[in-house]
């Protein structure tokens, strides 16, 4: 059974409301994340805790590992999940393929690229939980050329889905992203 671990990020538009959270270290260390968060940001970053059933390598997986952003606050977007605009993709379901981004463009064309044009960093160590880190201006420039109109707050979930079955593990907020 092919499984892929989804989290669904949505961008919506509401005021800042909390202060930053503290600075996230990617060094598979989790300590410094508040309990029952999935993210994170700063000035600079966009921070996410994935947190899975069993270790996995992400980047070098059989298994398609996806993070799902929802960046132009336009939950009618008819993309492969209901407002994504932005589809970051671990192994891709082969064998160590890396990580991609998918981009949605708001005319509806997709394009494939690096994972570096979002700035992202993931490990590439086997392990249960993970941190991953994209950069905001990189994402704000991507959505730009895609004709996005990114916001300043995330809500979602954190999901394991598969074909007979979806299976959430966290839900989250983040007010500010400063």
């Amino acid at each position: 059974m092919k499984f892929v671990a989804t989290i669904f990020l949505m961008l919506a538009s509401f005021g800042p409301v909390a202060a930053a959270a503290p600075p996230v270290t990617l060094d598979g260390d989790l300590g410094e994340w508040p309990p029952r968060t999935n993210a994170i940001a700063d000035s600079h970053h966009i921070y996410l805790r994935l947190d899975l059933p069993e270790p996995v390598t992400l980047q070098a997986s059989t298994i398609e590992h996806q993070i799902h952003l929802d960046i132009d606050i336009d939950s009618d977007t008819t993309n492969p999940h209901p407002g994504t605009n932005l589809t970051i993709s671990f192994s891709g379901g082969k064998r160590r393929q890396g990580a991609s981004v998918t981009v949605h463009g708001a005319d509806g064309n997709q394009t494939t690229h690096s994972h570096a044009v979002v700035g992202l960093a993931a490990p590439t160590y086997a392990a249960k939980s993970f941190e991953v880190r994209i950069s905001r201006r990189a994402l704000a420039r991507l959505a730009d050329q895609a004709n996005l109109r990114v916001s300043s707050v995330i809500t979602g979930s954190l999901a394991i889905r598969g074909l007979a079955h979806t299976r959430e593990l966290a839900r989250f907020s983040l007010d500010d992203l400063p």
